[in-house]
């Protein structure tokens, strides 16, 4: 693919009114510890710029000079001489959000349920480098062979929403739910994007894991074994999941962790079937009605699809919703000449549009605006890791430990048992 297609190149090129930073143009690194101990409150420029980081989040050291200060033609020789000489024994995933400039190494690209499952099959692989963000490394680890190390090239790759729900938090909701609904009769179901600690807590509960393509199975699933679900970390999926299965808006209510019963009456959560955790993906946030009716205006006949991490109202004003790997499926199959406007993260969006030119295919927000997280994999990182693999060294592995990863692969597990376990079909209306 022509870098003029990469989403690096339009930052480069792009003026500060069309980036929703302009640190966008600095290099990764400039928000690396500069020595251990230290850190920056920040996740990085991009969508999730705003949020809040905790304290608990991985904080990546600074990479050795030499690599920070090489030409991007000298990066990517090392990383396919590096790739080469490993052969085999190596596996690179690389997210739908990744840029160009890391998909071109991956051995297999998809979202992050789908390449987990991708790399657990390649057990005659040793290393596992997984170009995505924390959760998705953990996920890999917790479905891979014993023998396989999984590693993560840029450990300041987390994701925000992931990070909205932690484990103690969690753990003072179902308290706090026992004590005012009665122990039983609650599901917690955790959505793919959250820590392991947070599958395995489902999986010691009769919970289980959901991914955007199955959410509605698996509400079904939980509803089968229990009056109300708690759902984290997404509030609009959960949302949007409840309103596919016909759920009353007076029967969903959010959970605030930061205020007592999460902010609501004890009669709101005697009522509620659906209890959502105040949570939300950044990249889907910025999508908004009226970009919806302006892309409307300037293309008549154009169909919109977008991600169900969207707000309800954007999802009920798009044609279509689904998952990325729904998303991919959905706009490859549609004819020439069609035209698409897409609510997902744009680097994916752009992948698209340039793999199918015989089709108009763009992002709705017209700000360049990527995952904070997913563009800390720089291909410098890559070099690193896969030139210390060379060096007999494994750096930045992520390692879930052993308890917490059985768990977790229950609640994984009774996900898998599930029928049509594919992308799903697109919710249209």
């Amino acid at each position: 693919m022509s870098t003029t297609d990469s989403i690096t190149a339009k930052i480069e090129a792009a003026t500060t009114t069309g980036l929703c930073s302009d640190e966008l143009k600095w290099d990764p690194w400039a928000y690396d510890a500069p020595r251990p101990g230290t850190r920056l409150p920040v996740y990085g420029a991009g969508a999730s710029q705003w949020d809040e980081i905790p304290a608990s989040a991985p904080v990546q050291g600074e990479i050795p000079e030499r690599y920070r200060a090489m030409e991007p033609a000298e990066v990517a020789r090392r990383i396919g001489a590096a790739r080469a000489r490993l052969g085999s024994r190596l596996v690179i995933l690389g997210h739908h959000y990744q840029r160009d400039e890391i998909i071109r190494w991956a051995d297999f690209r998809g979202d992050s349920f789908k390449l987990s499952q991708q790399a657990a099959s390649r057990r005659e692989s040793d290393f596992i480098v997984f170009c995505g963000v924390h959760f998705m490394a953990e996920s890999a680890d917790i479905l891979g062979g014993d023998h396989q190390r999984v590693i993560l090239p840029n450990l300041a790759a987390g994701c925000s929403m992931a990070d909205m729900a932690d484990e103690a938090q969690v753990h003072a909701c179902w308290r706090q739910l026992d004590e005012a609904l009665g122990s039983g009769g609650v599901v917690p179901v955790t959505y793919m994007n959250s820590s392991a600690a947070l599958k395995a807590f489902c999986g010691e509960r009769g919970g289980i894991v959901c991914t955007s393509s199955n959410a509605t199975r698996v509400l079904d699933w939980a509803f089968e074994r229990g009056e109300r679900v708690l759902f984290f970390p997404d509030e609009h999926l959960g949302r949007n999941t409840g309103v596919k299965l016909g759920i009353p808006d007076d029967a969903m209510v959010v959970w605030d962790p930061r205020r007592p019963l999460g902010g609501r009456s004890l009669a709101a959560l005697r009522r509620a079937r659906l209890i959502l955790w105040r949570g939300w993906c950044s990249v889907h946030a910025r999508f908004t009605v009226a970009q919806i009716e302006q892309a409307r205006r300037q293309h008549p006949g154009l169909t919109v699809i977008v991600h169900p991490e969207c707000r309800r109202e954007v999802v009920a004003a798009a044609d279509l919703d689904g998952s990325t790997e729904l998303i991919l499926e959905t706009i490859a199959a549609a004819p020439a000449g069609s035209q698409w406007a897409v609510g997902t993260e744009i680097n994916m969006v752009n992948r698209l549009a340039a793999e199918h030119p015989d089709k108009r295919i763009f992002c709705l927000d017209p700000v360049i605006c990527p995952c904070s997280t997913m563009y800390r994999i720089h291909p410098a990182y890559l070099a690193w890791v896969l030139e210390a693999l060379l060096d007999g060294q494994v750096v930045n592995e992520i390692v879930v430990a052993d308890g917490v990863k059985a768990s977790a692969r229950v609640a994984l597990e009774r996900m898998l048992s599930l029928p049509g376990q594919g992308a799903g079909a697109a919710a249209r209306r």
